[in-house]
């Protein structure tokens, strides 16, 4: 028999959202795991370019969940995250009247955004939770893309910039899954050397995503140590005699 207070559990749109940096992690990894497909869509089927951009819409797409609910931020990182779009999309359907690297630019400039909205919230984080968990990962990922981005530039710009072991010269070039390769392969500082930097400037490029990646997991790991040996100072015994837990941080 139901009470008059007693109400009917209504289902809460909102609980799927309630992690945001969660769902951008599985998003981009999930993307990131992809990545090797379009060439064998570009061999099976001429359908490299279209998977490429289906999968630059996905990452960005999910980005912007760790933007957060601010409304000029969250403003801002639409009108970079459309007008990257636009002229991927662009390049696609007219290939001669769109740059193949002009969507780099917003892309990349709201990936710079979205890294650093992370590392605050990290940096800032009072205590380590799942969420800070979340963010440390998708940041590393995010920083990877990142520098894959600026080696298709530059190979672009100097085809000679590059050169790899295997294949024929034309594979030289870097370009979707192979830059995405060379730039994790780097920052992980693991350095198979099947795609070396040639110029100085990759060369220069690659050694500073090596030192970004070894400095980041150094501050990120002394962070986290830190966040979770330091009790909350916050947690005091009421006059109840339970413990009064702080609140938890603020999700981007």
């Amino acid at each position: 028999m139901n009470t008059p207070n007693s109400q009917p559990a209504q289902p809460d749109a909102r609980r799927f959202w309630r992690y945001p940096v969660a769902c951008c992690l599985a998003g981009v990894a999930l993307v990131t795991i992809t990545a090797p497909f379009d060439e064998y869509f570009d061999q099976r089927f001429q359908a490299g370019s279209l998977f490429e951009a289906l999968r630059l819409t996905v990452i960005l797409l999910v980005a912007l969940l760790a933007v957060g609910p601010r409304a000029r931020t969250l403003a801002w990182c639409i009108l970079l995250v459309v007008a990257s779009l636009t002229s991927r999309w662009g390049n696609h359907l007219w290939p001669e009247s769109v740059a193949a690297w002009f969507h780099i630019i917003p892309g990349g400039i709201f990936m710079v955004f979205v890294i650093g909205h992370l590392l605050r919230f990290v940096l800032c984080a009072p205590r380590v939770n799942s969420e800070i968990l979340c963010a440390s990962m998708v940041t590393y990922l995010l920083l990877g893309w990142l520098w894959s981005a600026i080696y298709v530039v530059m190979s672009q710009w100097s085809p000679g910039a590059f050169a790899s072991t295997l294949g024929s010269p034309a594979a030289h070039s870097l370009k979707n899954s192979n830059a995405l390769y060379f730039s994790f392969i780097t920052i992980t500082t693991t350095g198979y050397g099947d795609i070396v930097p040639v110029s100085p400037a990759a060369r220069m490029l690659a050694m500073m995503e090596a030192v970004t990646g070894t400095l980041y997991m150094t501050v990120l790991v002394a962070r986290l140590v830190s966040l979770y040996s330091v009790p909350p100072p916050s947690g005091e015994v009421a006059a109840t005699g339970k413990t009064t837990e702080p609140p938890p941080p603020s999700t981007p």
